[in-house]
């Protein structure tokens, strides 16, 4: 009788060391997923990025950029539409281009589980012939685990800081 007890002791610690381990993946919406992103890959794409970028502004050539926007974006909107109005807003050729700052803006999981890891790019300076000076700031998604038609740039904030104020922004793409 001992032994059988024993047994089924041992059976169901068994089973309930197996549950929380996640064997039987079991998910809720509070469970945290790990995922790992290369460091290496993450920094050549997004300098990548951010050479293409630069020399579009430099070129005043929105269609070099095209191709770096998410699929999930290109799919949304009108991307020559969302392109031409950064032409409208930056106004004059790009004389200089201060400070330039690619960087990971964090990784998160939602609470459908989706994995992400966003990256952006700010572009600060950037002056004008005609006196202008505006911040840019490349916003997207590097890895999208669930979703990868999202990875890519999905949205762009140009800052007019000409006159000093900040509220004086235009958004290009779709945040998502």
């Amino acid at each position: 009788m001992n032994n059988k007890l024993y047994l089924y002791i041992v059976v169901l610690l068994f089973v309930l060391l197996l549950q929380g381990c996640g064997v039987f993946d079991k998910v809720n919406k509070n469970e945290t997923r790990y995922y790992s992103v290369s460091e290496d890959a993450f920094r050549a794409d997004i300098n990548r990025v951010r050479d293409v970028f630069i020399n579009a502004i430099k070129e005043s050539d929105t269609s070099m950029i095209k191709n770096e926007f998410s699929d999930y974006v290109t799919s949304h909107i009108d991307l020559d539409k969302e392109l031409e109005k950064m032409s409208d807003t930056i106004d004059g050729n790009v004389v200089s281009i201060g400070n330039v700052r690619a960087y990971s803006s964090g990784s998160r999981t939602d609470e459908n589980g989706d994995a992400r890891y966003n990256s952006a790019i700010d572009i600060l300076s950037v002056k004008t012939d005609k006196n202008k000076e505006y911040d840019i700031l490349v916003c997207g998604i590097y890895y999208h685990r669930e979703h990868p038609e999202k990875q890519g740039i999905n949205y762009i904030y140009i800052y007019d800081n000409s006159e000093g104020d900040m509220d004086d922004y235009t958004v290009i793409g779709l945040k998502i």
